[in-house]
């Protein structure tokens, strides 16, 4: 297993930082947010939703 790590390290080092692509498939959106919250007793409970 330590041999395989070293290998994919090893084999990074290589990668050219211009053509790499990153997705984000997390799936969250503002629908997501929660419609109801907590505080203190007696004071309201404010928060932005993005």
């Amino acid at each position: 297993m330590r041999a395989a790590r070293e290998a994919w390290f090893e084999g990074q080092l290589d990668l050219n930082p211009d053509h790499l692509v990153f997705i984000d498939e997390t799936a969250a959106n503002t629908a997501m947010a929660r419609r109801y919250g907590r505080a203190p007793r007696g004071e309201r409970c404010r928060m932005s939703v993005p």
